[in-house]
């Protein structure tokens, strides 16, 4: 990841992160900075399937919440 910015003075400075971790991070806050959400990038989960109903029926929900 490049990033260009400017210091508290003003000046352009440069670097860029070799970092998988700090790319990720710069990556995320530049997200919010172009308005971005975490319902933006949340995968939608599908509806759950009649039949899984019968096997909670059936079966229970092993400890999770129904």
């Amino acid at each position: 990841v490049w990033v260009r910015a400017l210091d508290r003075l003003g000046n352009p400075i440069q670097w860029r992160s070799a970092e998988n971790l700090l790319g990720q991070v710069l990556e995320h806050e530049v997200g919010h900075l172009d308005g971005q959400t975490v319902e933006d990038i949340l995968v939608p989960v599908p509806a759950p399937r009649p039949e899984w109903k019968q096997v909670r029926t059936r079966y229970g929900t092993m400890g999770r919440g129904r």
